[in-house]
């Protein structure tokens, strides 16, 4: 039997501090201001609705990919049908977290706490996210193990790459003590500003540091071997280096292994890596500009990890099966009557209980536009960034449009402002200090996207109200 230097937890859905929770219950959050439960609003009721008509087939917002994906590929998922060849999208999913040094950079007892705690926000973040269907069974590694050699040694040849052979390193040294039967993830942890070397000339802050961001899934690995414990294979890896120690808090570890596991769950990035076509503009009268990582900029966790909105927005949790039908309005424009107007109420999408928290309207036979409720709760509280540097209320609808014919990076989907508003000029960190895409629909803002117009009656405290007027 290995020698227990660690402790083992199951992460549960726990309400308030601690107990059991009925299967209905809502997940809880760290994240300190998460709203998981909302009360019936009384807002709405000095405004007259018009009842929508019935809404199409579900199968209609499931729009799909045109390409098709070789057998057992797990390249990132746009559209549907949706194949998940990696990690399960529901059930238990076995973490290993292995804190590791080098007899030339040692790990600070006191700062492992605060390591743990960032593992802690990230499995948290999916169980919420996911709406009850995963659980993290985690083991801790309670110590730091020291690896062979010098930190140098474990030079990689990008800032975020692969790292196998620190990976390895740590798998090895956990061997004695930890078993990693049926591990699905290994997350290696480094002693804070690790000087990581690198071999593509890149630097940060003027040294030759690492990201040390290395994650591990066969189809992005490539060829090469794969880590590999007493108990088998691992088949998945992350770590967050130097580049996530930030002071400011603008950069942080578990929003990296949350974006990073969401290419485990085989989510696409929504950024474009050809800067050349970051130039954007959602209307044929106004003059494209270079906005950051491109048409949908900072407004979702797997578009940039580091930026101001770092919740997972409504189209892959729908890809994942992460939303129930129930939590969706679905509307196909191609069959509506052109005379159709109606409204529709929306919870915030890091609410739960149920009620619906986003349309999706199908425009073609690759492409539609989401409408969304956000608020500055649970891991999506960073939009408060907004009223403090631009002076813009963080609460409000989203609207973007999504396009399967655009893979993996290539800008599957896109902001559409309101009318009137495009980008603003604010400072949020060095990675992100320019131009943000001014999204938030509040009450009054309009826009015609597709032939639909877009009216937004209300923005209440716990529920939105959205008019949709589909045009001859």
């Amino acid at each position: 039997m290995k020698t227990k230097v660690l402790t083992t937890l199951l992460v549960l859905f726990l309400l308030g501090c601690g107990g059991e929770v009925e299967q209905s219950s809502a997940p809880s959050s760290i994240f300190t201001s998460v709203v998981t439960t909302i009360q019936a609003t009384t807002t709405s009721t000095t405004l007259a609705l018009i009842a929508p008509p019935p809404e199409s087939d579900i199968e209609a917002c499931r729009i799909p990919e045109p390409r098709q994906k070789p057998e057992n590929s797990q390249e990132p998922n746009v559209g549907f049908p949706v194949t998940l060849n990696n990690l399960p999208a529901s059930g238990i999913i076995k973490l290993v977290v292995i804190p590791v040094q080098w007899i030339d950079v040692l790990g600070d007892k006191v700062l492992l706490d605060d390591e743990f705690e960032q593992v802690r926000m990230f499995t948290n973040y999916y169980e919420t996210v996911s709406n009850g269907a995963l659980n993290y069974d985690v083991t801790f590694v309670e110590e730091w193990m020291t690896i062979p050699g010098s930190i140098n040694d474990y030079s990689q040849v990008y800032d975020s790459d692969f790292n196998y052979k620190l990976v390895q390193a740590a798998i090895d040294v956990a061997d004695p003590v930890v078993d990693f039967s049926g591990t699905q993830v290994a997350l290696v942890i480094i002693p804070e500003n690790s000087p990581i070397p690198t071999e593509s000339g890149r630097h940060y802050e003027g040294q030759a540091i690492s990201h040390a961001s290395f994650q591990g899934f066969d189809s992005l690995a490539g060829p090469g071997p794969r880590p590999v414990s007493d108990e088998g294979r691992i088949p998945n890896w992350i770590g967050a280096g130097a580049y996530f120690d930030d002071s400011a808090g603008t950069r942080n570890e578990w929003s990296y292994y949350v974006h990073e596991t969401g290419h485990m769950f085989e989510l696409p990035d929504y950024y474009i890596i050809d800067q050349k076509q970051w130039l954007y503009s959602p209307w044929e009268d106004i003059e494209p500009v270079s906005i950051p990582s491109g048409p949908f900029n900072y407004w979702s966790v797997m578009a940039n990890q580091d930026g101001p909105s770092r919740t997972m927005e409504t189209w892959s949790r729908w890809l994942v099966g992460w939303l129930d039908e129930t939590e969706i309005y679905c509307f196909d424009a191609r069959g509506m009557s052109s005379s159709a107007q109606f409204d529709l109420t929306l919870i915030p999408l890091d609410s739960y209980n149920g009620e619906p928290k986003a349309v999706i309207i199908r425009t073609g036979e690759s492409t539609g536009f989401v409408i969304e409720s956000r608020r500055p709760i649970g891991p999506d509280e960073t939009l408060e960034a907004w009223q403090t540097n631009a002076g813009v209320d963080p609460s409000g609808l989203i609207v973007y449009r999504v396009n399967t014919a655009k893979g993996h990076s290539q800008g599957t989907l896109s902001i559409v402002p309101p009318d009137g508003h495009f980008w603003v000029s604010w400072f949020w960190n060095n990675r992100q200090p320019g131009i943000h895409l001014d999204a938030l629909y509040h009450e009054g803002d309009t826009t015609l996207i597709d032939g639909v117009k877009i009216d937004v009656r209300q923005i209440g405290t716990d529920e939105d109200i959205v008019r949709l007027t589909f045009s001859p």
